[in-house]
């Protein structure tokens, strides 16, 4: 499931229905429930690398 999402979260992403933001907003919310969620934990970082380098 976990590969299902990422493609999920990426086809959203490069269709431009969700932000980096949004992701970023996810996963925060889903660490604070689960801190060893590793898809949250993957796009966390990665959003936060997408972000930095747009700006």
């Amino acid at each position: 499931m976990y590969d299902a999402d990422k493609l999920k979260f990426k086809l959203k992403l490069g269709l431009s229905l969700i932000s980096p933001e949004d992701i970023q907003k996810w996963a925060i919310e889903q660490l604070s429930d689960d801190s060893n969620n590793l898809l949250a934990l993957d796009l966390f970082h990665k959003s936060k690398i997408y972000n930095h380098l747009l700006f």
